[in-house]
């Protein structure tokens, strides 16, 4: 079976032909262009048609599993990155807070905590709208694109070679 780019190409029955076939002399010897198979059987021919069914569904799964891998490793490193970055990001904000909080109690004559918990709301409202954005990018997230659209492919292919029978 052919590879394009890691991805196995529909050239599976011309291959198989091309394999277990070949074009040799008639029956008799005289007649030239006859066709002369390899099987000595129907069952034999059924036998290595499943044979090639089986190696198609293995290389579909080592796809996708290269493709998981490929993913959990990039998912991987923006996790860390996004993680060093909360870290750094939650320190600051504690600190800006309880300078504003400060301020704005200050600057009002309130007591300190009034000052604090404005801050604090304000903060959970962003939060809020941020969990929101995250989940709307989340729910458009689509994953396994290539292992999709080769077993798209070959659905469409099997089913038009099985609609000509």
């Amino acid at each position: 079976m052919r590879r394009c780019n890691g991805v196995a190409t529909r050239g599976i029955a011309l291959e198989y032909v091309k394999a277990h076939v070949t074009w040799g002399k008639g029956r008799q010897g005289t007649e030239k262009g006859h066709v002369v198979a390899e099987y000595d059987s129907i069952a034999a021919v059924i036998r290595s048609l499943l044979d090639d069914t089986r190696e198609l569904i293995r290389e579909e799964l080592a796809l996708a599993r290269a493709e998981i891998r490929e993913e959990l490793a990039a998912v991987q490193m923006v996790g860390m990155s996004f993680a060093v970055a909360a870290g750094a990001a939650l320190l600051g904000s504690v600190l800006l807070a309880i300078g504003i909080g400060g301020a704005l109690a200050y600057l009002l004559g309130w007591p300190a905590w009034s000052g604090y918990l404005i801050v604090a709301l304000l903060m959970l409202g962003g939060a809020f709208g941020l969990v929101v954005f995250a989940r709307g990018r989340l729910a458009a997230m689509r994953t396994l694109p290539k292992t999709t659209e080769t077993l798209k492919e070959n659905m469409t292919w099997i089913q038009s070679k099985s609609a000509r029978r």
